[in-house]
């Protein structure tokens, strides 16, 4: 690891010091780029910060629809691939989420994510992200590092911000984007279709009006049972109404945006080849889906007084999410035992159950785990929704003093829901066993499936900003933020009061170098273990007997029903997590504004680290939770080089080399244990080439190629030879994209052939293991497509 951090500080201080004679007084300067991650508009070189910006500008240039064919692009950024709709986990420098996925043993997500000053933030899991439309975006920003400072709870690892265009006053402006493609192992199309209309309203308004619709053809054949072709298509529709008025000294902007999007089918399978899906049963009428719907409702108010500007943000997000999936007969077979054997630790309590059951035809066979005794099929049925209203209030320093500050207010009140259920199918013979059912239906609807709460947080916010000379400059933040977590049908609730500080230095050491030192915190809220509150339920109605022993369900300590429920009970609540930031950076320019250069080292501290643990003395197959341990580190070096290298010539080179690890070992798990989907490196360059022709029309070649290391799915055990022994490994994986377009003058309109992953590399990024039955997912295949795109002159 040490050996290729000083490979790259070796590379990088080369570059520095490098000045290429390909240059020549003629060439264009690399374009400045203008980010508002500190609630101002700056330059991206001039902010001392660790800041990624993808402009609108580019990926239209890359063609991309949303983040997961966006994030090979951004150092430091990864994400968790093959989910269906409305499944998306961002992890930032190796932080993230290390579980808390399911409505049993939920998490709050360590990545914030924004729609312009909408935020987003999952609270049903960090894999419930929202992932967006890129249509007609301003640029996409992710800020790197803890931002708990600026942006609250939840950016502890970094925030991802998704600024869409506003509408212009006095101009006209329309825009058309339509395309197809093919991907390979796929019999059918995939369409999409884009447009936009900017129009003034008077001397003092406008509208924005935009609609988007994708169809991505699937390319996983189902080949057992319920044979189909290509069962994983994806969809995505959608729009946004925005309407700006705009006076002298204020300006109030409403927006409506929704999006809805849709998979058929599932990314993930097993028992079979690449792209076939040769494992999971089909319950006849429940094929797997997943979907989500998003409406926002923003208004945003600015007022400029003469040395103060205000800003007011009201906002309403209602957005659900669902999936229905399917599993492998096995695992329908494994619950149908477990339900047997919690039959019979309450027989005696319950003496008519088992008589009842039987007369229906219902089987008693605690031997045969795997024989399909009574249910044939499990499915697991999850509904997720939040609506959610926020309040911002925000006055800026605007004017030339050496002294600038900010001081805000934030309000956030939530109410989600989660709801698990597992649709099931049992043998004919008891297609009439009501009593069955209903047993059955009683574990499956268990209250640990549902978690309801209601999130309240109030914050207030404020830094400053002093110009300690011409170059030196000194910014202090602190906030302070209460939040208090309310579930219903829950022993537990959850409450947290943080203060999170900010201090950065920036020395602007020449025109075209700044350098910046950066301490900031982020944090993250507690939950509560639900399932081990299923746990107290089913155990303690053993009382004072011992649980019996079981391979799944183990009893070393022999404890009984009533001590088995107190130390479930132990394991229900645990507390949020912090992570502090120390980072160097260094942001210049050199052969006259031609090569743009951006590095940082950078170290994490996370303390109370929220991981998943299993309590091997628990007597049931639901032994994880998540809790407080130790404390884990990140700490890398990232950089991104921005080029004219001659005439008609770009260049982009980003790349990150990261370090995550355990700092102590917690329960099974060794010091040094990397930390889950925490890459040790990635890698992307990306060149254009453009060549004029007569007319004003030009041929350009985008060649985009990325690589992205393995990567761990979950914390390594040690095991009894001393080997750290994962679950699973996900390879290295590269990827290579190019994309012709021939445009014409001043690029209002433009044809583009383009392909994906053109040297059709198919490796596993997907895993999922449920009672020892492994699932995976496919990286997808190579994809050609053309598209046609028009705009007003």
């Amino acid at each position: 690891m040490l050996r290729h951090i000083f490979l790259w500080v070796f590379v990088y201080i080369g570059v520095l010091g490098y000045s290429s004679p390909v240059f020549s007084e003629d060439n264009e300067i690399v374009e400045e780029i203008i980010v508002t991650a500190t609630h101002r508009e700056t330059e991206l070189m001039q902010t001392p910060q660790a800041i990624s910006a993808v402009t609108g500008e580019m990926i239209e240039e890359l063609g991309v629809t949303d983040m997961k064919q966006l994030f090979k692009n951004i150092p430091g950024l990864n994400m968790v691939e093959a989910a269906g709709a409305g499944r998306n986990q961002y992890i930032v420098r190796g932080v993230s989420s290390q579980g808390g996925d399911l409505s049993y043993m939920q998490s709050f997500s360590a990545i914030s994510v924004f729609v312009d000053n909408v935020p987003m933030s999952s609270a049903q899991g960090p894999a419930k992200q929202f992932g967006g439309n890129l249509f007609d975006m301003e640029r996409v920003e992710v800020l790197k590092g803890p931002q708990g400072t600026l942006y609250g709870e939840g950016a502890v690892g970094g925030s991802i911000r998704f600024i869409q265009n506003k509408p212009q006053l006095d101009e006209t402006d329309w825009k058309i984007r339509v395309g197809t493609h093919r991907k390979s192992h796929s019999d059918s199309n995939g369409h999409r279709v884009d447009g936009m209309v900017n129009f003034p309203l008077g001397e003092r308004a406008a509208m924005r009006l935009v609609g988007f619709k994708t169809e991505e053809a699937g390319w996983i054949d189902k080949t057992n049972m319920a044979v189909q072709d290509d069962f994983n298509t994806e969809s995505s529709d959608g729009g946004r109404v925005s309407l700006l008025w705009a006076e002298d000294r204020w300006s109030v902007q409403g927006t409506f945006y929704s999006v809805n999007s849709e998979t058929e089918g599932n990314f993930f399978g097993g028992g079979g080849e690449v792209y076939e899906e040769a494992q999971n049963y089909r319950i006849p009428g429940s094929p797997p889906v997943s979907w989500e719907e998003v409406d926002i409702f923003a208004l945003d108010y600015e007022y400029e007084f003469d040395s103060v500007t205000m800003e007011i943000m009201l906002n309403n997000m209602d957005r659900s999410n669902y999936r229905m999936n399917e599993n492998a007969s096995e695992i329908g077979s494994f619950f149908d035992w477990f339900i047997q054997f919690n039959i019979l630790t309450r027989a005696a309590d319950r003496p008519n159950e088992i008589p009842q059951l039987l007369a229906e035809g219902w089987q008693f066979d605690l031997a045969a785990m795997y024989g399909n005794t009574n249910q044939i099929a499990f499915n697991t049925d999850d509904l997720a929704s939040s609506d959610r209203d926020t309040f911002g209030l925000r006055f800026l320093s605007n004017s030339d003093s050496n002294v600038q500050w900010l001081a805000g207010l934030f309000y956030k009140n939530s109410d989600d829901y989660r709801r698990n259920v597992q649709p099931a199918l049992y043998q004919p013979r008891l297609d009439n066993a009501t009593f069955m059912k209903q047993v059955y239906n009683e574990f499956y609807s268990d209250p640990s499936n549902t978690h309801q709460d209601s999130l309240e947080e109030k914050s207030i916010f404020g830094e400053v900003t002093w110009g300690l000379s011409d170059t030196v400059d000194a910014t202090i933040g602190l906030r302070y933020t209460d939040m208090k977590q309310m579930i219903d049908d829950s022993l537990s609730f959850t409450e947290d009061t943080v203060l999170s500080p900010k201090l950065n230095l920036s020395w602007q050491a020449t025109d075209e170098t700044l350098a910046y030192f950066n301490y900031g915190t982020g944090f993250r809220p507690g939950n509560v273990n639900l399932g081990q509150e299923f746990n107290v339920r089913q155990l303690g109605g053993a009382g004072d007997a011992v649980i019996p022993s079981t391979p799944f369900a183990a009893n070393p300590a022999g404890l009984t029903g009533t001590e088995a429920a107190a130390l479930a009970l132990s394991r229900t609540a645990y507390d949020g997590d912090e992570v502090t930031n120390y980072e160097l950076g260094v942001k210049t320019t050199l052969a006259d504004g031609r090569v743009r250069l951006i590095g940082n080292f950078y170290y994490f501290d996370w303390e109370d680290t929220i991981l998943v643990f299993q309590d091997p003395n628990i007597p049931s197959i639901n032994k994880s939770y998540q809790d407080n341990a130790g404390a884990a580190h990140s700490m890398g070096i990232e950089g991104e080089i921005s080029a004219q290298l001659m005439d008609n010539l770009t260049m982009n080179v980003s790349f990150d080399i990261n370090e995550a690890e355990l700092d102590e070992a917690v329960m099974g798990s060794p010091k040094g244990t990397p930390l889950p989907n925490a890459p040790e490196w990635s890698f992307n360059i990306m060149l254009d080439y453009g060549i004029p022709l007569e007319n004003g029309h030009e041929i350009n070649f985008l060649l985009n190629h990325s690589q992205l290391a393995s990567q761990k799915n979950a914390l390594g055990v040690e095991d009894a030879e001393g080997t750290v022994v994962f679950a699973f490994e996900f390879p290295d994986r590269q990827q290579t994209d190019l994309t012709v377009n021939y445009r014409g003058s001043n690029d209002t309109w433009r044809f583009s052939l383009y392909g994906r992953n053109l040297t059709g590399e198919h490796e596993v990024v997907g895993f999922a293991d449920l009672i020892g039955i492994s699932t995976y997912g496919w990286q997808a295949p190579r994809q050609i497509g053309l598209e046609f795109m028009m705009r007003a002159d």
